[in-house]
């Protein structure tokens, strides 16, 4: 076949699996790969006669984050969700509390679900706008680890994550915190003033 089977194609292949999308052609071109091999022996029935099909291959689309931060996300992550890219000078930054009155934390997946719903939902792509200029970025926002939570990555362990700015004594770094991380008043969201 000499196609090497890589992560995203993966991706597509198990994710269309479950949706009920996945067609022989598919499990053929990836035939070798251990956990498609699993997969065809719990299922001989759609298996069964996949290797008279001809060969095809799946292309996914890359996300923005994959486009235009992919130096940004470590090696062996994947993207999980994202969103595109609105923030156009590390000037524009500005925080956004989610917390509502009474509460000195949330979950991460309330966090995220403030950020949709008051529309203050930067990603990875955006972080790499401010990453650019962090010089720009306003030292009002020094105490605070601005969160980009409309980019989501899976971590080698499983663990879903979103990258973060933090200030630190060299300045403002990149980090990842675990989305099922407590949420509290020292994190703020970010959007473009």
């Amino acid at each position: 076949m000499g196609q090497k089977l890589d992560e995203g194609l993966l991706y597509d292949l198990f994710t269309k699996r479950r949706a009920g999308q996945f067609t022989g052609d598919e499990l053929l071109w990836a035939a070798d790969h251990p956990k498609v091999i699993r997969w065809a022996m719990k299922h001989p029935k759609e298996a069964e006669g996949l290797c008279e099909r001809p060969l095809a291959t799946v292309k996914r689309e890359l996300s923005p984050s994959e486009r235009l931060a992919a130096d940004l996300i470590p090696a062996g992550w994947t993207v999980v969700d994202d969103v595109a890219p609105t923030l156009k000078s590390a000037s524009d930054l500005e925080a956004i509390g989610f917390l509502r009155e009474g509460e000195s934390a949330v979950s991460g997946e309330t966090m995220r679900a403030r950020a949709k719903e008051i529309k203050v939902n930067l990603g990875l792509a955006d972080l790499a706008v401010a990453m650019n200029d962090k010089a720009k970025i306003s030292a009002e926002l020094r105490p605070y680890c601005l969160v980009f939570s409309g980019t989501v990555l899976r971590g080698p362990d499983g663990s879903l994550c979103v990258a973060c700015l933090d200030w630190g004594v060299d300045g403002w770094y990149r980090s990842f915190y675990r989305v099922a991380c407590v949420w509290s008043d020292l994190d703020r969201l970010v959007r473009g003033k």
